[in-house]
């Protein structure tokens, strides 16, 4: 569940290298209430991120820098329609393909 909304992303916007956790939230958010399905919080779902790029999925690079903001941006590693198409698999997101 929480992949498809960073292929979503990732597909959408191919000019950009990655998403923050927080607009990834936000479009995981928005996909769990159209599935029908209960929706993690924030920092599980970063704890997830994170434990994709563990596996190679995802890759994470923390951003910022002294006096602004630091964030971890994701990026998907594998290709965008595999990711897709396995996501889809599951039967709760069948109706959003």
């Amino acid at each position: 569940m929480i992949l498809y909304p960073l292929a979503l992303l990732t597909e959408e916007n191919p000019n950009e290298d990655g998403f923050s956790t927080n607009r990834i939230y936000e479009r995981y958010e928005a996909t769990t209430e159209k599935a029908d399905a209960k929706t993690l919080s924030e920092h599980r779902v970063y704890e997830l991120l994170k434990e994709q790029a563990f596996l190679g999925v995802v890759e994470s690079t923390r951003t910022g820098g002294r006096g602004e903001g630091s964030y971890l941006e994701h990026r998907l590693v594998q290709d965008t329609g595999i990711v897709l198409k396995s996501v889809l698999r599951d039967s709760r997101l069948e109706d959003l393909a």
